[in-house]
């Protein structure tokens, strides 16, 4: 396992996004909330797995949610800048 941070921004995106969610269905904020630890874990295992979306940020989409995670792994350190909803663009970058 790598060494990690995670910004306080995506702290509050994941805060933000687990709260709507769970406004619709508490059953989707429990749903979201599983996404988002089962992505983390799947980045601090394997930061090199994923995809690039510039020269140094990286992203790892949820596997069921709308959802990805955008990270930097630079001297063998993750470090998650942001937690960001794809509903409503996929395709875009956000970085």
């Amino acid at each position: 396992m790598h060494n990690f941070s995670i910004s306080l921004i995506a702290q509050q995106e994941a805060k933000d996004l687990i709260n709507w969610y769970e406004d619709i269905d508490t059953y989707l904020g429990e749903k979201f909330r599983n996404e988002y630890e089962m992505t983390l874990q799947k980045v601090i295992k394997s930061p090199t797995h994923f995809s690039y979306i510039s020269k140094t940020l990286r992203r790892c989409k949820f596997p069921k949610i709308q959802a990805m995670v955008i990270y930097k792994f630079e001297n063998n350190f993750i470090e998650i800048l942001s937690i960001k909803d794809t509903r409503s663009k996929p395709n875009k970058n956000f970085y």
